[in-house]
C-alpha cells in the first residue's frame, strides 16, 4: 500500500485536506469528469487529481506517494460524494444499520458484498467495490473516513476493523429487531 497511508494517522487533516479539494478544486465539469471515469487514464488526464495528489504530497512526511493511482481513484471518489454530506457515519456502522431495509429483512449491503469489498486489492477493483459501496449509502460519507478506509485498505488490520464494526453493528441490528415483536406484544 501506498506510503501515504503511514502519514495520515490524523483522520481530521486528511478531512480538511480532501473537503478543501472538493471545495476548491474541483470544478462541476472534473466533479462529472471524475464521476464518470471508468479508466486510470481518464482519471489521470484530469488536472484536479493533479492537485490533490500536490496537497496529499505536502501534508505527508514522504517524499513521494508510492501509488499515484491510488490518489487517482481516491479523487473518482470523492468527485462523487454529495457536498451535503458532513459529518456522516462511513461507512460499516451505516450499512449495517440499514440491515433491515432490503428484500426479506436481509442487508441492503449483504456479507457476499462485503466479501466483494474486502478481497478487492487492485485500485480498479477497490474503485469500482468503494462505489457501489457510496451508491448503496446515497454518496454521503465522511471525507476523511473514506480516504482513509481507501488509502490504508491494502492493510489486512484496516479491512479487518471494518469488518468487525459491520459485523458488530448487524448483531445490533438483529438483537433489536429480536426485541421488537416481544415490545410490541405487551
Amino acid at each position: 500500500m501506498s506510503k501515504a497511508v503511514k502519514v495520515f494517522g490524523d483522520k481530521g487533516e486528511l478531512k480538511n485536506i480532501c473537503d478543501e479539494w472538493i471545495k476548491s478544486s474541483l470544478s462541476k465539469g472534473d466533479r462529472g469528469q471524475l464521476r464518470r471515469s471508468a479508466s486510470m487514464d481518464a482519471m489521470v488526464a484530469n488536472e484536479s487529481v493533479f492537485r490533490l495528489e500536490r496537497r496529499l504530497h505536502s501534508a505527508s512526511a514522504n517524499d513521494e506517494l508510492d501509488q499515484f493511482a491510488d490518489v487517482a481513484a481516491l479523487a473518482a471518489l470523492l468527485a462523487g460524494l454529495r457536498t451535503d454530506a458532513n459529518n456522516v457515519l462511513f461507512p460499516a456502522e451505516r450499512i449495517a444499520m440499514r440491515a433491515g431495509s432490503g428484500k426479506e429483512g436481509n442487508p441492503v449491503f449483504s456479507r457476499a458484498r462485503l466479501g466483494k469489498l474486502l478481497a478487492a486489492h487492485a485500485v480498479e477493483k477497490r474503485l469500482r467495490a468503494f462505489r457501489e459501496l457510496l451508491r448503496i449509502l446515497d454518496n454521503r460519507a465522511d471525507s476523511g473516513e473514506l480516504a482513509a478506509y481507501f488509502l490504508h485498505w491494502q492493510r489486512a488490520k484496516t479491512r479487518w476493523r471494518f469488518a468487525r464494526e459491520y459485523f458488530a453493528q448487524l448483531r445490533a441490528s438483529d438483537a433489536d429487531s429480536e426485541l421488537a415483536p416481544a415490545d410490541s406484544v405487551s
